[in-house]
C-alpha cells in the first residue's frame, strides 16, 4: 500500500514509510520534471537518518548478522562503508533462498530515493510523490570488456564501464537518467588446450561487468489533474562487478561459458557482446 503524508509531519512519522516496495511523500518538484530527475536521480549520496537506518537493520537481522559475522564487525548505522560491504554480499547471495539481500537493496534504494524527494523545495500546489520499486535488486546491464587469446599472460589493471543513457529501454521500460559505473578488472589468456563445458575448445577468455541496482519507479501528481512517470536506478546501491569466462571464437559460431557451468551459442561475436548488454543474467551464477 502507498502513503502519503505531509512535510509537516515528516519527521515524525518517517519510520513508518519505509518499506521494501514503497514510499510516497507531499514534495514539492523543481520547475520541470528534469530539474527533478536531475535532483534525485544523479544523486548517489546514502541519504539515510539514524532511524532509517536503525528501522531498516531491524527488518533484515538474518542478512545483517551474515554480513557481521563474514567480515567481523558490528552493523548499528548505515553509511557508505558498511553499504559497500551489504552490495558485495547481496550480489553474491542474491540466489540464496536463505537470506533476502534484494529486498533489503531494495528497501535502502526506497529510502534514499524518498528522503531526497522530500528535500526538494517547495512551491505553491505541492504535488504528491510516490515512490516504488519496478524491479527488484538485480543483474540490469552488462558490457564487454576484452578477450585474451590463448597464452596471453594477465593484463595489467584496465578499467571497464559499464553505462545506462538515458531513454535506453531496459525491462519494458525507459530510463529517464543517464548512469554510469565503472570497475578495475584483469584478463589472462586460457591455457592451450582449455576446453569449454561443451567440449569445445577455448579461443579466448573474456571479460566481462554487469551492474545492479535497483529500478525506481517516480511518480508526480499535480493537484488538479496531471501525473508524470519516470524510472531511474537508485545510484546509492548501484554497483558493477568484473567478472571473466571462456569463450571461443569462431568463423561461424561463436561459444561463451558462463558461471553457471553451461555453455552458450551465438552467431557471431558481435551477438554474444549484444547478449551480455542486454540480458546479463545468463552468463551469472545460479
Amino acid at each position: 500500500m502507498k502513503k502519503r503524508i505531509s512535510l509537516f509531519v515528516i519527521a515524525a512519522m518517517i519510520v513508518s514509510l519505509f518499506s521494501v516496495n514503497s514510499f510516497a511523500v507531499m514534495a514539492t518538484a523543481p520547475t520541470t520534471m528534469e530539474q527533478q530527475l536531475s535532483a534525485i536521480s544523479a544523486n548517489d549520496d546514502v541519504v539515510l537518518s539514524s532511524s532509517d537506518s536503525l528501522h531498516i537493520l531491524s527488518q533484515f537481522p538474518a542478512e545483517i548478522s551474515y554480513v557481521e559475522d563474514k567480515y567481523d564487525l558490528h552493523i548499528e548505522t548505515l553509511n557508505e562503508e558498511n553499504l559497500t560491504l551489504l552490495k558485495r554480499e547481496a550480489i553474491q547471495n542474491l540466489n540464496d533462498p536463505n537470506y533476502k539481500f534484494s529486498d533489503l537493496m531494495d528497501a535502502i534504494a526506497i529510502a534514499c530515493a524518498g528522503n531526497r524527494s522530500s528535500e526538494i523545495a517547495q512551491r505553491s500546489g505541492d504535488p504528491t510523490v510516490t515512490i516504488t520499486t519496478y524491479r527488484p535488486f538485480g543483474p540490469l546491464r552488462g558490457e564487454f570488456f576484452m578477450a585474451a587469446p590463448i597464452g596471453t599472460a594477465k593484463t595489467e589493471v584496465k578499467t571497464g564501464t559499464v553505462s545506462i543513457s538515458s531513454g535506453s529501454d531496459l525491462y519494458g521500460i525507459k530510463i529517464e537518467a543517464n548512469i554510469s559505473k565503472s570497475v578495475s578488472y584483469t584478463c589472462q589468456g586460457p591455457a592451450d588446450g582449455t576446453k569449454l563445458y561443451n567440449g569445445q575448445l577455448a579461443t579466448h577468455r573474456m571479460a566481462f561487468g554487469v551492474l545492479y541496482g535497483t529500478i525506481i519507479k517516480h511518480i508526480v501528481s499535480y493537484p488538479g489533474g496531471g501525473t508524470h512517470v519516470f524510472y531511474y536506478v537508485e545510484q546509492a546501491t548501484m554497483d558493477v562487478v568484473d567478472y571473466t569466462s571462456n569463450i571461443q571464437i569462431g568463423a561461424s559460431v561463436t561459444y561463451s561459458d558462463t558461471l553457471k557451468g553451461t555453455t552458450l551459442r551465438f552467431s557471431n561475436q558481435n551477438y554474444l557482446y549484444s547478449a551480455i548488454r542486454e540480458k546479463p543474467a545468463q552468463f551469472l551464477p545460479a
